[in-house]
């Protein structure tokens, strides 16, 4: 049976932490500078930044999408306080984009993984949600992203993801 997470009682509240940040309602989260910089370049983010405790937060004008880009988000416990807090300031979807290890052949360096799924094996996902119920990707999501591939002529793989905090 799951919590009614509504009524619960409040032990922390993460936006009370970062007031003043203002995040879209979706959110990219970089989990490395590099995707950050390159995020914040092609989507023409503006120049100022809000901060967050462990990061920074770029809103993207409405002519070019209208979300807001986080980050860097390294490692799973700094990954869950800012996408705690950008949920508590309003952010209802994220997308996280970073880089992996392959553990199946057909994964190259350099091709863009989609992740279906996760068996996560760091210290943070169990805490939200039990291991006998990994957490799926939202299939319109992974069809979107894939159907926009695609149509750029981008070869994408799609599958199950492992997570661990170790690099």
């Amino acid at each position: 049976k799951g919590v009614d997470m509504e009524n619960e009682k409040v032990l922390v509240e993460p936006g009370a932490f970062s007031r003043k940040i203002k995040p879209r309602e979706n959110v990219l989260l970089a989990l490395l500078k590099p995707y950050l910089s390159m995020a914040r370049v092609t989507a023409r983010a503006s120049r100022r930044r809000s901060r967050l405790d462990w990061g920074g937060l770029w809103n993207v004008p409405d002519s070019r999408g209208g979300f807001s880009i986080a980050g860097p988000a390294v490692g799973s416990s700094v990954a869950a306080m800012m996408i705690e807090t950008l949920i508590a300031r309003g952010a209802r979807r994220r997308i996280a984009v970073g880089c992996c290890g392959a553990i199946r052949d057909d994964i190259k360096i350099g091709d863009i993984i989609i992740g279906t799924g996760a068996f996560s094996e760091e210290g943070v996902s169990r805490h939200y949600m039990p291991e006998k119920f990994p957490p799926r990707a939202d299939e319109q999501l992974v069809e979107a992203l894939k159907s926009t591939a695609d149509g750029k002529g981008w070869d994408v793989k799609t599958g199950d993801v492992w997570t661990t905090d170790a690099p």
